[in-house]
């Protein structure tokens, strides 16, 4: 008796070292599990991901194509364009200096750095990169366990829990598709933010434009009211030397007063217009714009097909298109693997709590207790491989996300067709505004204007010291050099702002274009 005691204490004492040497040997079974699911985790678009995070920093960067393309070009006016003329301008909440050129290129500049609208775009590619490692890791493994109030009885002891990891693993297929989903999402947000800089800078011209038109009219204006002034002192003479009537006095005051009430709705336009940049170039509403420097007449040396075919590989709007149909022809390949199947993967440990040890009884004849096998009273923990698959048998959900998919995809195409006809149009439309200007410009500057102020002298001097001349006459061709005037830094703007449609519309500005093979 005393030897199997032994032998009971011996076997009894093993249990926790079999136990321990039980758990290390499904050691690698949890290991093996936990390396699937990191490995089906990993995203295979790191190296894309990258190439739009580059993007992004370059369109940050000072100094960028960005800016260069929409910058004015230098020496306007004659003045030097490393020595801009400083203006006045208040300080703002973010501390901005309040020694600011009210250059072109000085508000482009800032409005490229400050506007909230392509800060917000800016942060929108960041949230779809983030995007990117969510679409295409797999689902988080499942930790599950099962305890049995009433434990199952087995001839080695007894079950009361079971512990399990549970994982489902998609087809990589399918995870790749979702994530080049989600890459193609980041290079549309890419382009939405370059396209959202190319509005704000065309924005920003015209606005510059409407308020260089407001400025040198009212500038004219002011000259021409002293010029009135001197005339109105010549009629005097003329009636006082008995010579003209009175008439020709009071129609000159009337054209004054004309012109200084023009003159107030221009500097209330001129307020709007300044408003207007202010928004563009966040600054405070109130912030005051002084006169703005002048605008240089600027050539554009293109033709129509060279700027369409730059406007395919530039203009952010079609790059935008040609992505989102891409991203397309991923979701409908995507929507085909939905009807295979996905595989799920885990293990079970299933405790066994050891059975009391049997108590045996001697043999009434010998008195001896007979030998007995103890294996049976060690509780055994069990290990199960469990694997299994989804079951897509709802054909109508998967055909209808197909068709879906090749709807979007079929739409996305049309779409950018119809954006190819529509940004030739601008093109086409923004050339003709072009030469048009171009050609008007250089009619007022070297023809017009200068013919004008001749026939306001020829009459003016006839008109004076009791020539033929009449009054009237010299009026009319005070309007039309007056008018002449304007017209001409009218078309100065407008030709700015058609450039700005032009750059608009393909995507690059005027110097890259005419850089292009």
């Amino acid at each position: 008796m005393p030897k199997d005691r032994e032998s009971f204490l011996m076997l009894r004492d093993d249990k926790p070292q079999q136990r321990r040497r039980r758990t290390r040997e499904a050691e690698p079974l949890v290991g093996a599990t936990l390396l699937l699911a990191l490995l089906a985790g990993c995203s295979g678009h790191a190296a894309e991901s990258r190439r739009v995070r580059d993007a992004l920093a370059r369109l940050n960067a000072p100094g960028n194509s960005e800016t260069r393309t929409f910058a004015e070009e230098p020496d306007n006016a004659g003045m030097n364009a490393s020595e801009p003329a400083p203006v006045s301008i208040a300080p703002d909440a973010a501390g901005r200096s309040a020694e600011e050129p009210a250059a072109l290129d000085s508000l482009v500049a800032i409005a490229l750095r400050d506007n909230p609208a392509i800060r917000a775009a800016d942060e929108s590619v960041r949230a779809a990169l983030a995007k990117i490692p969510q679409a295409s890791a797999p689902p988080d493994p499942e930790l599950l366990t099962r305890t049995l109030p009433e434990p199952a009885q087995y001839a080695d002891g007894s079950n009361y829990f079971i512990l399990s990891v549970m994982m489902s693993l998609p087809l990589p297929e399918k995870l790749d598709r979702a994530g080049r989903v989600a890459l193609e999402e980041a290079w549309i947000a890419l382009h939405d933010a370059e396209r959202m800089r190319r509005e704000v800078a065309a924005e920003v011209r015209r606005a510059y434009s409407r308020a260089y038109i407001l400025d040198r009219t009212i500038e004219t204006n002011l000259a021409n009211r002293e010029l009135l002034r001197g005339l109105i002192d010549v009629a005097h003479a003329e009636v006082a030397a008995g010579r003209r009537s009175q008439d020709d006095i009071l129609r000159a005051q009337v054209e004054l007063y004309a012109l200084d009430s023009e003159v107030i709705d221009l500097r209330r336009e001129r307020t709007e217009a300044t408003a207007d940049l202010n928004r563009l170039t966040a600054r405070p509403a109130g912030t005051d714009l002084p006169a703005l420097i002048n605008l240089t007449p600027r050539t554009a040396r293109v033709d129509r097909e060279r700027v369409l075919a730059q406007a395919d590989r530039f203009n952010p709007v079609l790059l935008r298109l040609q992505r989102q149909i891409e991203r397309d022809r991923h979701a409908v390949r995507a929507a085909e693997l939905a009807s295979w199947p996905d595989l799920k993967f885990g293990i079970e440990w299933m405790y066994q709590r050891d059975r009391e040890a049997m108590r045996v009884l001697p043999d009434p004849q010998t008195g001896m207790i007979p030998e007995v096998d103890r294996m049976s009273e060690r509780g055994m923990d069990m290990w199960a491989i469990v694997a299994g698959i989804n079951l897509p048998i709802w054909r109508g959900r998967i055909e209808g996300g197909i068709a879906e998919a090749r709807s979007r995809l079929a739409a996305s195409q049309h779409e950018l067709a119809a954006e190819r006809h529509r940004v030739a149009s601008r093109i086409a439309t923004s050339l003709s505004a072009v030469a048009a200007k171009q050609e008007l410009v250089a009619l007022f500057a070297n023809t017009i204007i200068p013919q004008a102020r001749q026939a306001y002298e020829v009459s003016r001097a006839a008109y004076s010291g009791g020539g033929k001349g009449d009054f009237p006459a010299v009026i009319e061709s005070w309007r039309k050099w007056l008018a002449f005037t304007v017209q001409y830094h009218r078309s100065i703007a407008e030709l700015e702002t058609a450039l700005a449609d032009l750059e608009e519309a393909a995507g690059a500005g005027v110097a890259e274009l005419e850089a292009q093979p």
